[in-house]
């Protein structure tokens, strides 16, 4: 009897089954929360659930073909405009996965994509959704955008096999507002993008020349230009407070032209600083060397950059919403959403070293990535029925393979 019948019974031959991830613009180096997510969490779950093949369908725009750490990467068009892209894609990518992908299961990453649940069940996908925020609270949209978007999450609440929300915050607005479809909810965290362990391969010495800033000497912010991010209320303070030997760095981009963003840029000068896209890379540099990191936003479903500035060990301030909340910071890092006032009050100090957080450890531990890869399995778990072990089996067999190398070695 082999080792692994010692288990209680052989196992099955391991299936493929493959997953078709969509809604996001592509990976890997696009700018965004839900790119970034998408970049670290396919290539960890294809090595948790073997058997498991992902695909994700990209907007050429933003992404090349290819393989990314065994994850297929396929590019397809999609028109640049601000409402249709999104939605136009979502369709056109549906249709591409049904007619040359052939996906068992689909994961559609938010509301807007979540508007099309149904048509991918009726192709004949199992669906999982992950809602990433209330974007129809964002200013950007108006009526018809905001309309379409609250029709995605509701359909994407009724037609999912499982839906996941990337904080108890959403998952409990959710659960108030839905409760006969609570069954198929479930939270699942993001976590801090992996970066390898090796040496950084750029110099930070090159990157603060480029961006004309010395380390401790600059305050961050990193977020996409867009109105609910709150930039306008860190750049107003920071003009007020104006601290000679400070400057700002605003990290990000933005994926469409609009009058805010110009007039945002224009406040632009050798002190305020927009950095453009970064890589991971370089992002996680500016976090080690800043004086202090402020997350201004106003709307967020879960703000992943403060989980990357705890990773740094950086100063933080954060504004007061529900998403910042769940990090259960002490009080002094928060301020209210808004109050310009209150920023003013906390750049004006000569140091910010205080607002740097001795107990980041327990939060990182919290939103691991590990946590991240495992509850995404347990989901697809469900969805796939039968198609992965239960996680106890999977563990058991794996150190099972792992004894028996060792003793063949």
């Amino acid at each position: 009897m082999s080792s692994i019948d010692t288990l209680g019974e052989r196992q099955a031959p391991v299936r493929r089954t493959l997953l078709c991830a969509i809604g996001l613009r592509g990976i890997p180096d696009v700018p965004g929360g839900i790119e970034s997510q998408c970049e670290t969490l396919y290539p960890e779950l294809i090595v948790e659930l073997p058997g498991l093949e992902v695909v994700v369908i990209g907007r050429s725009k933003y992404c090349a073909g290819g393989i990314y750490r065994g994850v297929r990467v396929i590019p397809i068009w999609a028109p640049r405009h601000r409402v249709l892209e999104s939605l136009v894609h979502t369709a056109l990518a549906l249709l591409y996965a049904r007619l040359f992908v052939h996906p068992k299961i689909v994961h559609l990453h938010g509301i807007g994509p979540g508007f099309f649940a149904l048509f991918a069940r009726i192709l004949g996908f199992a669906v999982i959704g992950t809602h990433h925020a209330f974007d129809y609270h964002r200013p950007k949209w108006r009526w018809f955008g905001r309309a379409y978007l609250r029709l995605g999450e509701w359909s994407m609440f009724q037609f999912s096999n499982r839906v996941a929300f990337v904080s108890d915050w959403l998952y409990r607005q959710a659960k108030s507002a839905h409760p006969t479809l609570v069954n198929k909810f479930a939270t699942v965290h993001n976590a801090p993008i992996s970066l390898p362990g090796a040496p950084i391969p750029i110099s930070d010495r090159y990157l603060f020349h480029r961006l004309g800033v010395e380390p401790r000497k600059y305050i961050l912010a990193v977020g996409r230009l867009d109105e609910s991010k709150g930039f306008h209320d860190l750049i107003a303070a920071y003009l007020e407070v104006a601290p000679y030997d400070m400057k700002l760095v605003i990290a990000g981009e933005a994926f469409t032209k609009s009058r805010y963003v110009d007039d945002l840029r224009s406040a632009a000068s050798p002190n305020i600083i927009f950095a453009g896209a970064l890589s991971h890379l370089e992002l996680d540099i500016l976090y080690s060397a800043t004086a202090l990191f402020v997350h201004p936003s106003h709307i967020e479903g879960f703000g992943i950059v403060i989980l990357e500035a705890l990773r740094a060990d950086a100063p933080i301030l954060v504004s007061d919403i529900p998403s910042s909340r769940e990090f259960d910071l002490p009080a002094k890092h928060y301020y209210p959403v808004g109050d310009i006032d209150s920023l003013e009050l906390v750049l004006r100090l000569p140091d910010y070293s205080s607002f740097r957080f001795g107990d980041r450890a327990r939060i990182l531990e919290k939103f691991s990535l590990g946590e991240h890869v495992q509850k995404y399995a347990d989901v697809l778990r469900v969805v796939a029925k039968g198609r992965f072990p239960p996680r106890c089996t999977a563990r058991v067999i794996e150190k099972t393979l792992a004894n028996r190398t060792m003793k063949n070695s």
